[in-house]
């Protein structure tokens, strides 16, 4: 009966919260914006340690590319041809913003990797 208990507790703050994972804290630790867990190195980024923050994450970024986007269309609205409209060619404006959409993204796993939390 013992066991059940240890098997439903959650691991020590001193260690990774990937169940199966034994890593200690002590000297490196993560913890995750999405979920506010505390990981190992090998673990800290989302796609290693749960499904839920990968799509957390992808629904930030997601959110965050609509709102430019809709910052750009609502201020061509107020001011035409402010945003170079006469100009305007879609399949060269949405490569554009998926390019843009790609950096934030990579801009945003660089922080993740360069130590934040540590």
């Amino acid at each position: 009966m013992p066991s059940e208990f240890c098997r439903d507790a959650k691991p020590p703050s001193n260690s990774c919260s990937v169940p199966k994972c034994k890593q200690s804290l002590s000297v490196l630790s993560h913890t995750c914006q999405y979920c506010n867990m505390k990981y190992c190195i090998t673990h800290r980024h989302p796609e290693a340690h749960s499904q839920k923050c990968v799509e957390k994450v992808r629904s930030s970024a997601h959110a965050g590319f609509k709102q430019e986007s809709m910052r750009f269309i609502s201020q061509e609205r107020r001011d035409p041809g402010s945003t170079n409209a006469k100009n305007f060619n879609a399949e060269k404006n949405k490569e554009e913003l998926k390019k843009r959409f790609k950096e934030k993204l990579d801009k945003i796993r660089r922080e993740e990797r360069g130590g934040k939390g540590f």
